[in-house]
């Protein structure tokens, strides 16, 4: 998705950038001063935030009209593609590997902000991966994600379990998104311990 438009522009009141320039990835509606957006922005596009004095401050997924407006995926210039989810989920996987060993096989691989992708949560079960895309913004992405996703893990397949955010439209449906469906039960290890997972069922 290189191609992804940039869609809004977000100018804050005086000195509310402060938040942002310590990595905070929320931007609340009382700190804007005032959105530009193109006649075809649609919620969930991307945008820049910029401070009052007009200094470029970082890449956010839009949600006009709510009260948690903007959450922030970059704070340096660049694309918001296949290429750059690729990067984040090989941090994301390493650091997995480095936490919980390879004497598992069942844990959170993104743990949306906490991972540097607002709105998106990776579980993985063995050989599949169960994904919650929370935000307008995500499924707005998924197109760029997705294969991204696919190519992290040596998966068999990629399954959305996706639940309505109470403040923002996101699809409320159970799908493949990549590869194959998951069986009726899944074996995965957990300290080397096997346990059974019933992944159509229920993510959780």
């Amino acid at each position: 998705m290189s191609d992804a438009v940039i869609a809004f522009r977000l100018f804050l009141r005086p000195a509310r950038e402060r938040s942002l320039l310590r990595g905070h990835p929320w931007v609340y509606s009382g700190a804007i001063e005032r959105i530009e957006a193109r006649e075809d922005a649609r919620p969930g596009d991307l945008g820049e935030i910029y401070a009052a004095g007009g200094e470029w401050l970082a890449l956010a997924t839009v949600q006009p009209g709510a009260t948690l407006v903007a959450r922030v995926l970059r704070f340096t210039p660049g694309p918001v593609d296949e290429s750059w989810f690729a990067g984040v989920f090989a941090r994301a996987a390493r650091l997995r590997r480095e936490v919980v060993g390879g004497d598992t096989d069942a844990y959170r691989l993104v743990h949306a902000e906490g991972d540097g992708l607002p709105g998106l949560i990776v579980d993985r079960y063995g050989e599949f991966l169960a994904v919650q895309c929370l935000t307008a913004g995500m499924e707005r992405l998924r197109p760029a994600w997705l294969p991204a996703l696919a190519g992290a893990l040596p998966v068999r397949g990629i399954v959305a379990r996706a639940e309505k955010a109470p403040r923002e439209p996101a699809a409320a449906e159970t799908e493949t998104l990549w590869g194959e469906a998951p069986p009726g039960e899944i074996e995965v290890r957990e300290g080397g311990l096997g346990f059974v997972v019933r992944l159509a069922a229920g993510q959780k």
